[in-house]
């Protein structure tokens, strides 16, 4: 089984039309912010991204380009 790595987080800025989909936190930080997370252990961040938006919004989504590394 694989674990967390802490060290490593991706959030992901979807984009529909002119609209960019927010999520409310309801833990600490309480905020809005974009889906996103911490990558597994040994995980690719584009995998990690996709696991990480599929299991917060149940949306399938492409990468288009990362802005930040």
């Amino acid at each position: 089984m694989m674990g967390y790595n802490t060290s490593i987080a991706v959030v992901g800025i979807i984009v529909f039309e002119d609209n960019v989909l927010m999520l409310h936190r309801t833990n600490e930080p309480i905020c809005w912010s974009p889906p996103g997370g911490r990558l597994l252990t040994g995980e690719d961040i584009y995998d990690g991204l996709k696991r990480e938006v599929f299991e917060e919004t149940k949306l399938e989504c492409d990468i288009i380009q990362p802005v930040s590394v």
